[in-house]
């Protein structure tokens, strides 16, 4: 990796997973017709409008749900959205993708994707309206795209739904950690699990907004695209990187306007997980690092 390119991977630092914040006060800006309204990185900073953007962010999982005009609970959306921005919580990571079938256990209900390219369209509606209350508070979103983890569906049930077999839940008793992470990095092999979720991307780029009328791939309120949580390589580093090289590149295809990380954890206390936090993201298609632990 050349000097440049580390140096600028290195410059920022995003963290991951759980609640997260940035130790920074948020930039009070106000998008005008002609500026530049989308994130981008430009000499190790973040940058919208011309100036530097500065962020104190949160997980916030629950809010397609939640934003559901039929089936979730719009006033606790809108309150939650309030308090956050109270406590000057203003970029939130959010699920833009979850999957889940009848057999998917330990895993959030009803998921958006219901089977290979069928949706909860009650979840759709409820991810552009939790997206129109975070650009009335000057809120922006970083969209996970997948899960290496089985609570939102994710790699496992790509699997398992392109003929893979059952998924060995590591919360059953009769099932370790071991066996689950040996099947879940099978993703990163199989074409037709990957092609998957190449198609929901695609379908959630270029969705339009049923409230706002804006297509998400020209949404300023989407900071970035992020391809899934907490992705690691364990002894297949090599076709991580494959993966994540091809998606990145694909998603950049489809959306110029938006930036893309990963959502890995960087480095962990194990060389068993497979990720190493500069060999990662070195990447001409990530944007900036995430990272929960030093370099």
């Amino acid at each position: 990796m050349n000097n440049m390119r580390k140096n600028r991977l290195l410059s920022i630092i995003i963290a991951s997973t759980v609640l997260v914040s940035f130790g920074c006060k948020t930039s009070k800006i106000t998008t005008k017709p002609g500026q530049n309204s989308f994130i981008k990185v430009e000499n190790g900073n973040f940058i919208k409008n011309d100036k530097a953007y500065t962020f104190i962010g949160a997980n916030y999982w629950q809010g397609m749900n939640l934003g559901a005009p039929e089936n979730g609970d719009q006033k606790r959306l809108i309150s939650e959205l309030d308090q956050l921005q109270k406590n000057g919580i203003t970029n939130l990571r959010i699920l833009a993708a979850s999957e889940g079938d009848e057999d998917m256990r330990y895993a959030i209900h009803p998921a958006l994707q219901t089977g290979p390219g069928e949706y909860n369209e009650d979840l759709w509606d409820g991810l552009d309206f939790l997206l129109s209350e975070m650009a009335k508070r000057n809120m922006t979103a970083v969209m996970v795209m997948g899960n290496f983890w089985t609570w939102s569906g994710g790699f496992p049930q790509y699997l398992k739904w392109s003929g893979q077999g059952t998924i060995p839940f590591p919360q059953d008793e009769d099932t370790s950690w071991d066996d689950f992470t040996n099947y879940s990095k099978l993703f990163y092999t199989n074409e037709t699990a990957k092609k998957l979720m190449e198609n929901h991307l695609e379908k959630t780029i270029n969705r339009k907004n049923s409230i706002t009328g804006a297509r998400y791939k020209n949404d300023p309120t989407i900071m970035a695209w992020q391809l899934s949580n907490e992705p690691r390589g364990y002894d297949v580093p090599d076709a991580f990187r494959a993966w994540t090289q091809k998606t990145a590149a694909f998603i950049k295809s489809l959306d110029k306007n938006h930036m893309v990380c990963l959502g890995t954890e960087g480095n962990t206390p194990s060389d068993s997980a497979g990720i190493h936090v500069l060999k990662d993201n070195d990447n001409p298609n990530i944007d900036y690092i995430t990272n929960l632990s030093s370099t």
